[in-house]
């Protein structure tokens, strides 16, 4: 490989983690943008689910609420099925 050769590739390296380097904060950004939407969207299914009010709620309590729930659908099933 040529000295030019290897300088060629060292450039490309380096636009290369330049190029990440600038795209990083982008899409930390719009996947912090969909986490919060889908939190939005659990929040407002939980909120009619438990019958509360749309005071503040913490990304936790939202995900907490929302395994509650799920497990509660699921118990439900579990005994509609179970013959009597």
């Amino acid at each position: 490989m040529t000295a030019t050769a290897m300088a060629s590739n060292v450039q490309k390296l380096s636009n290369t983690k330049e190029e990440r380097k600038l795209r990083k904060p982008l899409i930390e950004r719009k996947r912090r943008e969909r986490i919060n939407n889908c939190l939005e969207q659990l929040k407002e299914a939980v909120v009619g689910a438990f019958c509360l009010d749309q005071s503040k709620l913490e990304k936790a309590d939202i995900l907490e609420m929302t395994v509650k729930h799920l497990q509660n659908i699921q118990n439900n099933k579990i005994m509609v099925q179970i013959p009597k």
